[in-house]
């Protein structure tokens, strides 16, 4: 043997210890999917998966049989597989092979035979003996020594001619079923392709590439290279020159009808596969990783490997959140429903006291997990706001007197002066002009009022029906009882409010300071002209007087005098500063009373009188039945959160998950490229000279040192985050 063949043989078992080595780690994550499986987690969650897709009769069958290493399926002429089939492939390290199916729980089948024939039976019961296809897999757990760990899925072949019984548009039966398993991004495509023909006509790859339009998740495997035309070969496929895909193809040679005439053993055809390719003068020179049934396992096994390495953070997170949102809904659901009168008076009285706390909470603006998110946005704040907004329009610039003219308010001033002595104007000129301007209040408080009222009324419902989603029925009762007691505290409320306003309206008084001070003395004497010197003797005392006078009313002396526009300006002065005053206590006193009869009333007393009503009425217990739907739902939740506690407890188990979790697979081990090696080496750059460091004397070096030490110490700083470093995958186990 030469020197080259024993160092190749070295570096074969050096890497074949070393993918050993490997597939012994990539185990640990392929069998927690497949654990998770097996608990239920993927009627939930998507997880990852292969499956097969091709044309009808295109070896599909026999390529899985090759990756088992079992004679197992059923075959013969025509569409053998109707029904898709789950492989959950276990490696096992001795013993002899073993199968279960799902539908047949409880037996262990040793003969493969009976296996083929378990398969057909499970087939016919579901799709007749007519040909038909159905979706409804059969799952088939096999262990075995030859067997990766993996779990495939053998779909039935793309069918363009109907067979038999079988309904005339079969191929878009088979493709739409194909579609949906192949359609998730977590599935990894084996796209099967026959070799003796044009692999670019193949419906298979056609499909694939329609549903994987960037060929990221598609394997192709060529079959029947053996059986080829003469002078043809399947070279520039296989280095994916013809039809790129990222992953690849891969070549294999299955058994001929002759082998399985002659029932030629797994392990024999490996034998003569590996035999023809070495021997092939198309094939012998190939790139390795190209050719033959084991470079397929170890592939798909490191490409199923990725996938669930980079999916499982997420898969987790989805488990988590799943736990996390049903056990909400289900707490929403509340609990089964109790069968006697004292238990569904109980459950009665523990909604209403839910509802009231909700409602309470919800005013005050205090968080309450309860409420949810139907409640967003709701809130005390809203009624606030429409205190704020009362009578908001008669402030500011507001004119009271801004519609009456000087002529309407002499005119008042003259009615109301009876018979009495000029000179003297009556209150009756002042209420005839005041009143009608505050009548105009009354409507926006009522409007004020109906609003707080209304969004109560509201935000009880919305609560009521949440809490009593349960009890369809009992729903519109409980509104009575809640909308009676709402009506009956407005009804008393507003009684208080229209007392209040007609108060203000019909008895007029004040003890407000700035209007007591400036607008309750008569018209005043300095309002008058004031005569000259000669006419005051000339006394400069008392027209100093008169002149300061006139200067405090900014009536020149100059001016003449009108007594008529002097009552007019006074009275229209009283009128805006008494209506700003009864404008600014309604503001305050109608939001104290409507937070105080009303709002206040409602939460801190509400609870105990619905508890009243509800003892009155008993009849009530009589409602509480829920629909069927809620029974079901809360069943679901039930089964769910039970698979996704399980699934949780699983994925703790394994404490070197997060080993696994690191290990890095090269894209060159698992992608085809056809490359040259030398174009992929790296070309040596020239080794940079050392530079040479000039000495410096130890006092400059210790100068420098003291420069570059901090000035003060500041907080301890963490070192960067190391780029590309995994995530700590432990975290999200909950």
């Amino acid at each position: 043997m030469s020197k080259d063949t024993t160092k190749d043989t070295k570096k074969e078992e050096q890497g074949d210890d070393s993918d050993n080595v490997l597939f012994k780690k990539l185990r640990k994550l392929i069998n927690l999917i497949d654990q998770l499986r097996d608990v239920g987690v993927n009627e939930y969650i998507k997880l990852p998966r292969i499956c097969s897709l091709g044309t009808q009769s295109s070896g599909k069958s026999s390529v899985l049989e090759s990756i088992v290493g079992l004679d197992f399926l059923p075959r013969g002429d025509g569409v053998v597989t109707r029904r898709p089939l789950e492989l959950r492939l276990c490696h096992i390290n001795s013993g002899e092979p073993w199968a279960v199916f799902e539908e047949r729980k409880g037996t262990k089948f040793t003969d493969f035979v009976k296996v083929r024939e378990t398969i057909e039976a499970l087939t016919d019961e579901v799709c007749k003996t007519n040909k038909n296809i159905i979706d409804k897999p059969i799952v088939l757990n096999v262990y075995s020594q030859t067997c990766p760990d993996l779990t495939l899925v053998d779909l039935p072949g793309v069918t363009r001619v109907p067979i038999g019984d079988q309904p005339k548009n079969i191929e878009e039966i088979t493709k739409n079923m194909a579609r949906r398993y192949v359609d998730d991004p977590l599935t990894i495509i084996l796209c099967v392709i026959a070799a003796n023909s044009d692999i670019a006509t193949s419906d298979g790859l056609k499909l694939a590439k329609e549903i994987d339009t960037t060929g990221s998740r598609t394997l192709g495997v060529l079959t029947k290279l053996d059986i080829m035309d003469a002078g043809t070969d399947a070279r520039k496929a296989l280095m994916n020159e013809e039809i790129p895909l990222k992953l690849g193809y891969v070549g294999v040679k299955n058994r001929s009808k002759q082998d399985l005439n002659n029932k030629i053993s797994m392990a024999e055809t490996a034998r003569k596969e590996k035999e023809f390719f070495k021997s092939h003068p198309a094939y012998k020179n190939l790139p390795a990783g190209h050719l033959g049934t084991d470079v397929l396992i170890n592939k798909l096994t490191k490409i199923y490997f990725r996938i669930i390495r980079e999916n499982l953070p997420r898969i987790v997170k989805a488990i988590n959140e799943r736990v996390k949102t049903a056990e909400e809904e289900l707490a929403s659901l509340g609990q089964p429903m109790p069968t006697d009168d004292a238990g569904k008076m109980s459950l009665l009285w523990n909604m209403i006291n839910e509802y009231c706390d909700i409602f309470r909470k919800v005013l005050q603006g205090k968080f309450n997990n309860k409420g949810g998110s139907f409640l967003e946005g709701e809130g005390g704040y809203k009624i606030k706001i429409l205190y704020k907004k009362l009578l908001e329009e008669f402030t500011d610039n507001y004119k009271a007197t801004a519609g009456y003219r000087d002529e309407d308010i002499n005119y008042a001033l003259t009615i109301h002066e009876g018979d009495s002595i000029p000179g003297f104007p009556s209150v009756d000129a002042f209420i005839y002009l005041l009143r009608p301007q505050l009548e105009k209040l009354k409507d926006p408080i009522e409007e004020t009022f109906q609003e707080v009222f209304q969004y109560l009324d509201f935000l009880s419902g919305k609560i009521l029906e949440k809490t009593f989603t349960r009890f369809p029925q009992a729903v519109n009762d409980m509104s009575d009882l809640v909308s009676n007691y709402l009506t009956e505290e407005r009804d008393k409320t507003k009684y208080l409010i229209d007392s209040i306003v007609d108060m203000e309206i019909n008895y007029l008084f004040t003890n407000d300071y700035d209007y007591l001070n400036n607008f309750t003395t008569f018209i005043p004497k300095q309002a008058r002209p004031a005569p000259n010197a000669n006419q005051q003797g000339g006394d400069p005392n008392k027209q100093n007087m008169n002149n300061n006078n006139n200067m405090n009313n900014d009536i020149k002396p100059q001016q003449p005098f009108d007594a008529k526009k002097i009552f007019i300006n006074e009275i229209r002065n009283r009128i805006e500063a008494y209506f700003k005053l009864i404008v600014r206590n309604l503001r305050d006193s109608i939001p104290k009373v409507m937070g105080n009869f009303l709002v206040k009333e409602i939460q801190e007393n509400m609870q105990l009188k619905l508890y009243n009503k509800l003892y009155n009425a008993r009849e009530m217990t009589d409602l509480l039945s829920e629909p069927e739907s809620v029974a079901e739902r809360r069943k679901e939740l039930n089964d769910m959160i039970k698979v996704m506690r399980n699934a949780q407890k699983i994925i703790r188990r394994d404490p070197d998950l997060m080993t696994v979790m690191q290990i890095n697979i090269n894209d060159s081990d698992i992608t085809n490229t056809n490359t040259n090696t030398t174009d992929n080496k790296k070309k040596e750059e020239p080794k940079k000279p050392i530079e040479k460091k000039e000495s410096k004397p130890i006092q400059e070096k210790e100068k420098e040192k003291e420069k570059e030490k901090p000035k003060a110490p500041g907080p301890a700083l963490k070192p960067p985050a190391e780029s590309g470093k995994k995530k700590n995958f432990g975290n999200l186990f909950g």
